[in-house]
């Protein structure tokens, strides 16, 4: 893939940057939860939802890869649920009505795969919406906003950024801070403002805070600020 086939890329299954340089473990986590959230509504219940928030917590160090299996065994449990009342014809996609949606959804929130949670959460979107919108416009248009997602991520992985020290200033860590503790990044602009007094020249992440986004936990340009990695 180049870096004109990646900036506009509209699947995110298939954006791949250049050799060796791979999306992190926990980019990938990160990503798939914010997958996720986009169809909150449709996760069938508390499991699933417990599921995303603790892929979250274990991406960022807060909790054990044992409470991150057990949160996923009991989504497994609630996919399992959910399959035993809906047609076998919603695995295969050749059906999406709205009483599809949860099973899809719930194949989210289990999904080892950052790849299988987007396809599964575009799915669930396209039931959802089935009775109201083309499905397979929906479909495609979830994915592109997908690969959105994604790029905030992973920014641009062939033209690699060098953050400087001297730009992690207090003022602007504690900016994207509050935004990745709260997931409103309403203040990217802000965060931009904190960087550039603070001797920021770079337009890649200038663009990026000032850009129309979106925005999710695990930002690029957040996790810059923050030293994550």
């Amino acid at each position: 893939m180049t870096e004109a086939e990646w900036l506009a890329a509209t699947d995110p299954r298939w954006m791949r940057g250049p050799v060796g340089c791979e999306m992190t473990e926990r980019g990938q986590l990160l990503f798939a939860s914010a997958c996720c959230r986009r169809i909150w509504p449709l996760l069938p219940d508390a499991r699933c939802r417990r599921a995303v928030v603790v892929r979250e917590d274990y991406a960022s160090g807060r909790v054990s890869k044992d409470v991150f299996n057990a949160a996923l065994e009991a989504a497994g449990q609630a996919l399992e649920e959910v399959r035993a009342v809906t047609p076998s014809a919603a695995v295969l996609g050749s059906d999406r009505r709205p009483e599809f949606a949860p099973r899809w959804a719930a194949g989210a929130s289990v999904s080892s795969s950052w790849a299988g949670v987007a396809l599964s959460a575009a799915h669930a979107e396209a039931c959802a919406r089935a009775d109201t919108e083309g499905d397979r416009v929906t479909f495609l248009r979830v994915l592109a906003e997908e690969a959105d997602l994604l790029r905030d991520v992973v920014g641009n992985p062939f033209r690699p950024v060098t953050f400087s020290p001297e730009w992690r200033t207090d003022t602007a860590a504690a900016v994207a801070a509050g935004m990745y503790e709260s997931r409103d990044f309403a203040a990217m602009p802000i965060l931009a403002d904190a960087l550039q007094d603070a001797g920021c020249d770079s337009a890649d992440v200038l663009d990026h805070c000032r850009g129309p986004g979106p925005h999710v936990r695990g930002c690029w340009v957040v996790d810059l600020v923050l030293g994550k990695e």
